[in-house]
């Protein structure tokens, strides 16, 4: 065990009537709404203790070779978080989901236009299966991104617990 794990926690929502368990580590990327005041703290989960999360979330200030990162790190705590929202990236590879969702609505909306200026230019009248075929490909990047993502709400059904790592 290395000194930098020594007396680390890790953040565990549960489902006990499901038998369901959704594991957070230091460094796993978490997205959680608070119950009161309904703001969304996002980011590289920094450090889980007994009864607080830290979230560190790393801004780029300014654009070029002369920009800069800025890293802010907010302290949640675990009482009063209300919801946890898991990403697609975490189960699926970090990328894969939000380009091929994004890349389907992009091929949709680039099918459409092509289509349609392809039609105008030739003088011909618009084409329903075109717009079939675009809005099916629109549909389904909308919906891949948004199937995907889970949302865990902390008040009925799932609990959150801290557990040690050593």
């Amino acid at each position: 065990m290395t000194a930098d794990l020594y007396g680390q926690h890790y953040l565990s929502i549960e489902n006990p009537t499901r038998a369901k368990r959704v594991r957070y580590m230091p460094g796993d990327y978490i997205r959680v709404k608070m119950r009161d005041d309904k703001s969304t703290y996002s980011g590289k989960l920094h450090h889980v203790s007994d009864s607080t999360i830290v979230i560190e979330k790393k801004v780029k200030m300014g654009s070029g070779s002369s920009s800069m990162n800025r890293v802010y790190y907010d302290e949640v705590k675990l009482e009063e978080i209300g919801w946890v929202y898991r990403n697609p990236g975490d189960r699926y590879g970090e990328y894969f989901i939000p380009m091929a969702s994004g890349g389907l609505v992009l091929s949709g909306v680039i099918f459409l236009g092509i289509g349609g200026v392809n039609r105008w230019i030739n003088g011909q009248a618009f084409d329903i299966k075109t717009v079939a075929i675009s809005a099916g490909l629109i549909v389904s990047g909308i919906l891949l991104s948004r199937l995907l993502r889970k949302k865990y709400k902390l008040q009925n059904k799932w609990q959150y617990k801290t557990i040690p790592l050593n």
